[in-house]
C-alpha cells in the first residue's frame, strides 16, 4: 500500500489527478492506517477530480488527527475552504459554452497559454510537441521544450496551425505571455542560459510581415528572479506582470510599472486584495482599462488555481471574484485570454475529452458578462484592519484564521 500511496503522490504534483485518486483509492483500500499522510493526499486527489464532498471527509479526518495548534495554522484549512467554495459554485454555474478546438489546434501533447488578438482571428499558442526546430527533450520534465504556434481562422473556426514565423522560436524555452492591444508587439518568457538568472520577459515587434528576434525587457521589470507573466494596458502606459522577487506578499506576486518615453518605471506591488500570501502567477489587462485577470490559488479558489477579476477604484483594487464555475474547476486554470468584446474566450484544462494532456478551448460568453455578472452570490465578509504585536507594532503579511466553536475552519484566510 505504500508504494501506490507514493505512487499517487508522485502523480498528484504532476497532476495527473485520475490515476493520483486510483493509486491512493487502492492504498486506502489496502491499508487506511500506513501513513497519517494518506487521508490528506486522498482528499486532495478526489479534490481536484470534482468529488467534493468525499474530500471534505478526507481532510477533516486528516486534521482530525492533528495536534491541537497544528490543526489551526495547517494548509489542510485552505483546502477546506477551498472545496466548500468549490460546491457552491459547482451548484451554482454560469451560463458559458466551452469547446475544445479539436485536432487542428491541439495536438497529444501539452498545449496551452492561448492569447487570441482583438478580432479573433488569430490564435498563439504556447506547444510542447516536437517541431522542426525543437526536438530536444528538457531533462526536468522530460517533454520537449516549448514553442510557440499560430493558427488563422475565419467564422468557420481555425483551419491552419504551424510554428510562428520569424524569429521568434529557438532551441530551448519560448512561451507566449501575450501580445499588445494593437497586436504589434509579442510578450515572450523565456529562460536562457547565461543569460536569465530566472525566467525574463521578452518583447518582439511585428514588422514586414513577420516577427522580429525578441530584445529582453531591461530592469527594473526583470529582474535576478522569476518573471513569468505580462500584460500591457489598452492604453499602453502601464505594463502588468509577475515576478517572485523579494518584496512581495506571497510567493509570486502582481507587480506593476508604468511606460513613459519607453521606459519602465520603478515596479510597485499593489498589494492585498489583489496579491496574497499564496501564489499569483498570471496577469491579463481587460480592454475597459481598469479591470485586470489574475490567477491565483488563495483562498477563494475552488482547488489549485482559478481565474478572478478585479477592478481598479479611486480607492484601489477591488477583492478578486472568483469568475466562476465551469469557467474554474477544482483542478487549474492559469491563464485565459479574450476577444475585444469579450463574448468569447480562450483557456487551457486536461479535460478527458482532450487530445493529451493541456487543451486549448474556446468559450463562449455571450450570455455571461464578466464584467457585471462575475458570481458575487458567495456571501463573504470583508475585513479591514491593523494586526499588532505585542509591542503596537504592525505585522506586515499577518493572517487571520477563522473557526467556529467546534474548531472548524470557518470562512476565509485572510492577509
Amino acid at each position: 500500500p505504500l508504494i501506490y500511496m507514493r505512487m499517487g503522490e508522485c502523480y498528484l504534483y504532476m497532476n495527473e489527478y485520475n490515476s493520483a485518486k486510483e493509486n491512493l483509492e487502492t492504498a486506502w483500500r489496502i491499508d487506511s492506517t500506513i501513513s497519517s499522510e494518506l487521508p490528506l493526499l486522498y482528499g486532495m486527489a478526489l479534490h481536484r477530480t470534482g468529488y467534493i464532498d468525499e474530500a471534505l471527509y478526507f481532510y477533516n479526518k486528516f486534521r482530525e488527527s492533528l495536534s491541537f495548534l497544528t490543526k489551526k495554522t495547517h494548509e489542510v484549512n485552505v483546502y477546506i475552504t477551498q472545496a466548500y467554495i468549490a460546491k457552491i459554485l459547482m451548484n451554482n454555474p454560469v451560463p458559458v459554452e466551452i469547446l475544445n478546438l479539436g485536432e487542428i489546434v491541439n495536438s497529444s501533447y501539452d498545449d496551452y497559454r492561448p492569447v487570441v488578438n482583438a478580432s479573433g482571428d488569430t490564435l498563439y499558442f504556447t506547444s510542447r510537441r516536437p517541431s522542426p526546430r525543437t526536438q530536444d527533450i528538457d531533462p526536468l520534465d522530460f517533454k520537449y521544450f516549448e514553442d510557440i504556434y499560430v493558427c488563422y481562422g475565419n467564422s468557420g473556426g481555425f483551419t491552419e496551425c504551424r510554428p510562428i514565423p520569424g524569429f521568434i522560436n529557438t532551441p530551448e524555452h519560448d512561451a507566449i505571455l501575450s501580445i499588445s492591444p494593437d497586436g504589434y508587439e509579442m510578450f515572450i518568457y523565456r529562460n536562457v542560459m547565461g543569460e536569465t538568472k530566472g525566467g525574463d520577459i521578452y518583447i518582439s515587434e511585428f514588422k514586414n510581415d513577420k516577427w522580429k528576434s525578441p530584445k529582453r525587457l531591461p530592469p527594473p521589470v526583470n529582474s535576478d528572479y522569476f518573471e513569468t507573466s505580462a500584460s500591457l494596458s489598452p492604453d499602453g502606459s502601464t505594463l502588468y506582470f509577475v515576478s517572485d522577487r523579494t518584496g512581495g506578499y506571497g510567493e509570486s506576486d502582481i507587480w506593476i510599472s508604468t511606460i513613459e518615453k519607453n521606459k519602465y518605471s520603478e515596479p510597485i506591488n499593489p498589494g492585498p486584495p489583489l496579491n496574497s500570501q499564496f501564489d499569483e502567477i498570471f496577469v491579463l489587462a481587460l480592454p475597459t482599462n481598469k479591470h485586470i485577470i489574475i490567477s491565483s490559488n488563495n483562498s477563494y479558489s475552488m482547488g489549485g488555481y482559478d481565474l478572478f477579476i478585479s477592478e481598479k477604484t479611486d480607492e484601489g483594487w477591488t477583492l478578486p471574484v472568483n469568475l466562476g464555475y465551469p469557467i474554474n474547476t477544482p483542478a487549474d486554470e492559469k491563464t485565459i485570454s479574450f476577444t475585444k468584446d469579450l463574448k468569447k474566450a480562450f483557456i487551457s484544462y486536461i479535460k478527458g475529452d482532450g487530445l493529451g494532456g493541456w487543451d486549448i478551448y474556446a468559450m463562449n460568453l455571450s450570455k455571461y458578462d464578466i464584467l457585471t455578472h462575475s458570481l458575487q452570490k458567495l456571501n463573504m465578509v470583508y475585513l479591514k484592519g491593523v494586526v499588532k504585536d505585542e509591542t503596537g507594532k504592525s505585522i506586515r503579511g499577518a493572517t487571520l484564521s477563522l473557526f467556529d466553536t467546534q474548531d472548524n475552519p470557518l470562512g476565509f484566510t485572510i492577509s
